[in-house]
Formats: structure tokens, C-alpha cells, sequence
């Protein structure tokens, strides 16, 4: 994985992060076998689950502002999806947490909702950006895409408002550290 695997035609070698996915999902898969006697129980003493930290893209206020502000009165999913994008900006809440949002959670001038990966309530105020999103939608949320879509859709709204200043970052594949520079729509 980290040196033998063709990536984009010509490069060798995966993400150190993605290479730690496949070894955690390998160790996942093998321990449920052990734990129904398909197999012997392994030993994973000497399995390593390698990770490395990554760069956070984020957005300014005036490229919020841009997007917001994109007429996509004839691509309807764009604009929810935007829309939903700008309630995660203003919430800072995670994708699984915005796509299971309800009208339900709002109470007056605050979000509260309980949160999936801490199952901890979180409180958030709601900013004048985030009331326009919600009166839009006249009290109910906008129906968020499977977050695949939903990135993809992202970057195009984003490409569409024109923010494609350069966003770098250093990657390692296999063994090799490489700086990869693209247009910031590509990397939100």
C-alpha cells in the first residue's frame, strides 16, 4: 500500500492516512473473525495503524459571503446544499450532525442538539447569516445529501463563487513527503 500501489496513472504509494484506514478496517475484520471462531485469534501486537495530521481548509467571512450571495436559481440541489454548508459554518457543527438537524432543535434564538460522536448536547446561538438560512426554508431544514454528494456539490458551488486562490499542503505518499498545491474550491 505504501509503495506498490499505482495512484493516478504514474504516482506510487497511498496516503499514510488511507494506508492506516485499510490496516484498522483489516484489524476490525480479522478480530470479529477471531471473536466467532472463524479463525485463531490474532495477535496484533505488531500491526500499526499509521495516521498523520492534516492541513484544515477554512472559509473568510467574504468567501461566505460569496457563496451566499451565488445566484443558483436554476440548480436547486446547489443552493441546499450551500445553504446547508453556510448552517455548518455558522454552527460549526460535523456533517453527521448537520444532515440529522430538525426544526426541532431550534428553540427561540438557539440551537441545541445533541451531538453523534460525543453525545453531548451543544448549544449554539443563532447569528443573523444562520435566521436568513432558516427563514428561507420557513422553518424546516433543508434535506442534506449523502455526504458524498454533498462534497462534491460543495466544491462546485464553491468553483462557481470563484474561490480558487491556492490552497498547498504537504502529503505522504509512501515514503515521499510532496507538496500538492490546488485551487481552494478543490480542497473544501
Amino acid at each position: 500500500l505504501e509503495n506498490q500501489v499505482v495512484v493516478k496513472g504514474t504516482e506510487r504509494g497511498l496516503m499514510k492516512s488511507t494506508v492506516g484506514a485499510q490496516i484498522k478496517n483489516l484489524k476490525t475484520f480479522l478480530g470479529y473473525c477471531g471473536r466467532m471462531g472463524l479463525i485463531a485469534k490474532p495477535d496484533f501486537a505488531g500491526f500499526k495503524v499509521s495516521s498523520e495530521t492534516s492541513d484544515h481548509v477554512y472559509m473568510t467571512e467574504d468567501e461566505i459571503e460569496c457563496i451566499q450571495g451565488l445566484d443558483l436559481t436554476g440548480l436547486p440541489a446547489l443552493e441546499q446544499t450551500r445553504d446547508i454548508f453556510v448552517i455548518g459554518c455558522e454552527t460549526g457543527l460535523r456533517y453527521s450532525d448537520l444532515s440529522t438537524l430538525r426544526p426541532d432543535h431550534i428553540e427561540g434564538d438557539r440551537i441545541r442538539k445533541p451531538t453523534k460522536k460525543t453525545v453531548k448536547n451543544v448549544v449554539v446561538p443563532i447569528s443573523p447569516r444562520l435566521r436568513g438560512v432558516l427563514n428561507k426554508y420557513e422553518g424546516k431544514i433543508p434535506v442534506a445529501p449523502h455526504s458524498v454528494v454533498f462534497n462534491r456539490q460543495i466544491k462546485e458551488v464553491c468553483r462557481l463563487a470563484g474561490i480558487n486562490s491556492t490552497f498547498s499542503r504537504i502529503v505522504q505518499r509512501g515514503t515521499r513527503k510532496v507538496e500538492v498545491t490546488v485551487p481552494k474550491y478543490k480542497a473544501i
